[in-house]
């Protein structure tokens, strides 16, 4: 009888005790599995952003920048580009391509791509405007929201590999390793490697419309 009467005294006096083992059986048992396929669909879903696209998927373009992947995305900056692509062709087929997300944009310009081949890149001026120019070039700007591009191209930074060409209409490149500088700064330099793109003027803005 001592010890039924300890008991009765024990529950009388922690009740609550008792009451939040039983809170917390309830968020175990009905909760949790509520969170974790919450955790999976966003797992999942991040998972499939991370993805690069095959070099064989029109109007996309990737490529890893210091071992991160990027991707295009839109991004409502500016200028206002769809999906976080834009391509202008001009009269001698040099292309100028502009890929952002929210944190980068990456400027590739070719001049006059008449062949199929290896493009060496040259030293740009960080000014992402390239039309002007006869040469090779890239520029990427990591914080695009300050309209100053810091990384550039330079004599030593690769080549560009032009795989598949049709003149005015269609591109498809690629470059294993491109060493980009810090225009203020040579010490500072961002890695660009596994680069791929491809684009076909005649569906890009009619696939993305």
């Amino acid at each position: 009888m001592r010890i039924n009467n300890l008991n009765a005294k024990y529950f009388h006096e922690f009740p609550l005790i008792y009451i939040n083992q039983n809170l917390v059986m309830m968020i175990k048992n009905n909760l949790l599995p509520i969170f974790l396929m919450f955790f999976f669909i966003v797992f999942s879903c991040s998972n499939d952003d991370d993805t690069a696209p095959p070099i064989t998927a029109e109007n996309t373009f990737s490529c890893k920048i210091n071992g991160k992947l990027f991707i295009p995305k839109d991004h409502g900056g500016f200028p206002v580009i769809l999906d976080g692509t834009s391509v202008n062709l001009a009269q001698n087929n040099s292309w100028r391509f502009i890929f952002g997300n929210r944190s980068t944009d990456v400027y590739i310009y070719l001049h006059e791509v008449e062949k199929t081949g290896s493009y060496s890149l040259s030293t740009s001026e960080g000014r992402g405007d390239f039309f002007q120019k006869n040469e090779n070039l890239i520029e990427l700007d990591l914080s695009p929201w300050d309209s100053n591009i810091e990384h550039i191209s330079t004599l030593e930074s690769g080549e560009i590999e032009v795989l598949e060409l049709e003149v005015n209409k269609r591109i498809v490149l690629e470059f294993d390793k491109i060493t980009l500088v810090n225009k203020d700064d040579a010490s500072d330099k961002v890695v660009l490697t596994e680069g791929k793109l491809n684009i076909n003027l005649e569906t890009l803005y009619g696939e993305k419309n």
